[in-house]
């Protein structure tokens, strides 16, 4: 009697591992379509960042290109997420884990990229000599919304000066208000706790001029 409930349970046991091993080899699908969130057409070319959940220890990342319609595929047996949509003149999307995919199904996913259809260009004066460096952060509430891990962050960087001036182009959202920080030291959030601040309007396709003199 003894012998054949061992029997069972080692049956039970193939069976469960055998059903859990079927599960694990059918494959999770994303079929990914990228379009311009104001326009609504697809966009070529867009990076989509994929991520292998092998195991606890080990994630594998693949970056695949949205064709001319939009799209993009990805399988994998292992559990599978998005990681960011990247494409140049849009606000990217920092995905991260993706909690709403259903693993071992295909999965249709709509990703909206909002466009970087403004620019600002921001001159640096240095009229006073000493400190020869300055830390500029520039902030917007879209790219804050789009994608929570940048902070809002459009530029966050050192600039220091061999001459007196210094011109950048800064491609940004249009059509909303950014916020400009600086100081000598480096700006850490929240940047409201910058010794310097100031807001501008981006327009829509056009070049916004902005002068920060020190």
């Amino acid at each position: 009697m003894k012998l054949k409930f061992v029997l069972l349970l080692f049956m039970v046991a193939i069976f469960v591992l055998g059903g859990q091993a079927c599960h694990k080899e059918k494959p999770t699908i994303i079929n990914c379509k990228v379009v311009d969130k104001l326009s609504g057409l697809p966009i070529e070319g867009a990076s989509v960042g994929f991520a292998e959940y092998v195991d606890y220890k080990q994630t594998l990342y693949t970056w695949k290109d949205t064709n001319t319609e939009g799209s993009v595929s990805f399988s994998s047996p292992f559990e599978l997420g998005i990681h960011d949509v990247y494409k140049i003149d849009y606000v990217s999307k920092e995905v991260g884990y993706s909690p709403d995919l259903v693993q071992g199904e295909t999965n249709e996913v709509l990703f909206q990229l909002v466009p970087k259809n403004g620019f600002l260009k921001l001159r640096l004066e240095n009229n006073q000599g000493p400190p020869d460096s300055i830390y500029v952060v520039i902030y917007s509430p879209t790219v804050d919304a789009e994608s929570p891990g940048s902070i809002g962050q459009i530029l966050k960087k050192w600039f220091s000066f061999q001459d007196t001036l210094k011109i950048i182009e800064v491609p940004t959202v249009a059509e909303e208000q950014i916020e400009i920080y600086w100081g000598e030291l480096a700006i850490i959030y929240p940047f409201d706790t910058a010794p310097f601040h100031d807001s501008v309007f981006i327009t829509k396709n056009d070049t916004v001029n902005y002068t920060i003199s020190f």
